[in-house]
């Protein structure tokens, strides 16, 4: 927490390893230092990105899928080719019912081009549910 430009998501992004960071000595270049740890062990870069996933401050996902579109289509894209079909489906729907998404999974998202959709909070939880369909250890949420 805290207020607009005081580095919130720039801290989120280098925590979460979707950016790396160049050390500088002097030039009034800012010096970061230190580890990020999970469970006690060294954690950076693409090891960070395999445990965790991040939900950005603006909602991403496309306005003319359904909500369970773009869950099924982030399950689809992105969990390992070693879960069947039905094993994704399965996580699909535990999540659109953890997340209070069942009334709304068929309706458009939408958006200001289109004027009719999911109301914001929904759009936000969709959001969440597509990372969340991945059963990440960590879960960054920037908002």
């Amino acid at each position: 927490m805290g207020p607009s430009g005081a580095g919130k998501t720039s801290l989120l992004n280098i925590v979460a390893g979707l950016i790396s960071v160049k050390h500088h000595d002097g030039g009034g270049t800012t010096r970061l230092t230190g580890q990020v740890l999970v469970n006690s062990e060294h954690v950076v870069g693409e090891r960070m990105r395999r445990i965790s996933c991040f939900v950005q401050q603006e909602d991403v996902v496309m306005q003319t899928m359904t909500v369970k579109e773009a869950i099924t289509l982030s399950a689809f894209l992105r969990l390992p080719k070693t879960l069947s079909k039905a094993e994704k489906m399965m996580r699909v729907e535990e999540t659109i019912e953890a997340l209070g998404l069942r009334k709304s999974e068929n309706t458009l998202i939408g958006g200001a081009a289109t004027k009719k959709g999911i109301s914001g909070g929904e759009k936000k939880r969709v959001c969440l549910a597509m990372e969340m369909v991945l059963n990440p250890r960590i879960l960054f949420l920037d908002g």
